[in-house]
């Protein structure tokens, strides 16, 4: 089940990767932190990284279809 969490005056669904923790995306992190885009997130997750476990952090591959419906590929 996805729950709705606010923070400040966004809402936001974490994403679900099946362990029951609460992760969210860069793209959802800059959207809650007001920051211009996603990758202003890769970047401050980047310059401080030596102080991220493992488990706090990971890359997803996931597969989308665009307006064509052909299928695309993203980390």
């Amino acid at each position: 089940m996805n729950h709705v969490l606010t923070f400040k005056t966004h809402n936001i669904v974490p994403f679900n990767n099946g362990d029951g923790k609460i992760w969210f995306t860069n793209k959802q992190l800059s959207i809650l932190l007001e920051y211009k885009d996603a990758s202003s997130i890769t970047r401050i997750f980047n310059r401080n990284k030596d102080e991220f476990t493992n488990e706090m952090s990971g890359t997803v591959n996931l597969t989308e279809t665009n307006k064509n419906n052909e299928l695309r590929y993203k980390k």
